[in-house]
């Protein structure tokens, strides 16, 4: 998570500059399309208020690499009268625009290819370069840098990354690295040193990250939400270093916790959600899911006026549910044709379902939930319905990831017990059987539903 700040001026960001009281490090680069006498242009620039960096003058035919260590009142000359050096114009910067995108980076918190995780808040400040965007890469930048006596690179993009941004980001990020300017300035008065849950006490531990800075006064936000769904908070004036220690019993879910400036301006922020209980499994033969699919359809049949449930369509996809899994690829078929079932159920719509956020009309899961919901008057009907479905939708968003976030199917798979390295094999047993597992309970619920009408 990360803060959006207003717009800023390059004006306002110099001013800004010109009041840190470190050096910086000033890292830029520079390509040219063509060799001879072809002038190089400016490609890409960062100042940095938090690392050392060492002095930098890498040459090669088609980029140069510069870094230094500068006053921060002489980088903010340089951005005031864009120029890389200010006793030689040679390479002027040019800014695509005289304003930019802001940004505050809570610790420990990732900013893309942007910034890694610092120990500390930071503020961000990115515009572009346009002669960057003008020039005509082709494949160059994806290509190695080898010169004599210099430094080698496997490809220009990760120097650019590793020169001027101090790491080299994930693969997808890095062509985004290319025609920018980054300022990146720490805040050292108060963080969020450590934030977790131990026994039934939540622990906040605040400092401030530079000692010899005076501290302005903050305030600590605590608050947490318990498996029951009540939320407690609390609040904490804070002008030094601190340990604050919460009972919350042993039912929480999650917490989160801010620091904020007297006037409320966001300083540092941690959030922890404990990672529900690994969902359990049962042995099933391949062709159990269907069966069940096929058992809970007939079941909702017969309690609501013969509609069906499930779509009557491709039977391919159905067939698909009972196929073996021996790769990645071969995981993602069967997920996508699990989601397709799963999202493609026929629930009717409710006036009285929940609506997702930004108004959007609810799934056929989040439908079916609330639909069987109004049909139960036993919290602990409710309670496994509640289980079922959430296993259910975790199982597409597993399918969700894996095509659009794959930073995010860890996370997923972890719930079925799946690590890394993926054993893929196992990871479609698992998620297979935990899906027969909860089809077989919303059944049953279904069943109960039937029963109790047939009392009336």
């Amino acid at each position: 998570m990360y803060w959006h700040m207003p717009n800023e001026p390059l004006a306002g960001v110099a001013d800004r500059l010109a009041a840190f009281p470190r050096k910086v490090a000033w890292c830029w680069a520079a390509y040219r399309d063509q060799l001879g006498d072809a002038p190089f242009q400016v490609i890409n620039l960062t100042v940095r208020g938090d690392v050392e960096v060492p002095s930098l003058q890498l040459t090669y035919d088609h980029m140069l690499l510069r870094s230094t260590m500068l006053p921060a009142e002489e980088a903010a000359y340089r951005i005031q009268h864009q120029v890389m050096n200010s006793a030689d114009p040679l390479y002027p910067i040019e800014f695509a625009n005289d304003w930019g995108q802001a940004y505050w980076l809570p610790s420990k918190m990732p900013l893309g290819w942007i910034c890694p995780a610092l120990p500390h808040p930071v503020y961000v400040f990115k515009t572009d370069v346009p002669a960057g965007k003008q020039m005509q890469y082709g494949s160059a930048l994806s290509l190695p840098l080898v010169a004599p006596r210099q430094r080698f690179f496997p490809s220009g993009l990760e120097a650019l990354c590793e020169v001027l941004l101090g790491y080299v980001p994930e693969l997808a990020y890095r062509s985004e690295a290319v025609g920018t300017f980054i300022l990146r300035l720490p805040d050292k008065q108060m963080r969020l040193n450590e934030f977790g849950f131990n026994g039934s006490e939540l622990i906040a531990e605040v400092e401030p990250t530079e000692a010899s800075t005076p501290v302005r006064p903050h305030v600590l936000h605590v608050g947490w939400r318990q498996s029951d769904g009540s939320w407690a908070d609390t609040q904490e004036d804070i002008d030094g270093a601190g340990t604050f220690r919460y009972d919350v019993g042993d039912r929480l879910e999650q917490a989160s916790a801010i620091i904020v400036e007297a006037d409320g301006t966001p300083v540092d922020y941690r959030e922890i959600e404990l990672p529900p209980e690994p969902i359990s499994y049962s042995d099933y033969p391949p062709t159990a899911l269907v069966e069940a699919l096929d058992f809970l359809d007939s079941s909702w049949r017969n309690v609501f006026a013969g509609e069906r449930l499930l779509k009557q369509g491709d039977m391919t996809t159905h067939a698909g549910l009972a196929l073996g899994c021996a790769s990645r690829d071969d995981f993602l078929a069967r997920m996508t044709d699990l989601a397709a079932v799963l999202n493609s159920l026929q629930v009717p719509p409710l006036p009285s379902a929940p609506r997702t956020y930004g108004g959007t009309p609810p799934g056929p899961l989040v439908r079916l939930e609330a639909y069987l919901r109004e049909q139960l008057s036993d919290d602990g009907e409710s309670a496994a319905l509640g289980d079922a479905v959430e296993t259910l939708r975790s199982i597409v968003a597993l399918r969700n990831a894996m095509q659009h976030h794959a930073d995010r199917a860890g996370d997923v798979l972890a719930r079925f017990e799946v690590g890394y390295p993926v054993d893929w094999p196992l990871a479609w047993t698992r998620v297979r059987s935990a899906c027969v597992d909860q089809v077989h309970a919303i059944r049953r619920i279904v069943q109960r539903v039937e029963y109790r009408a047939s009392e009336l």
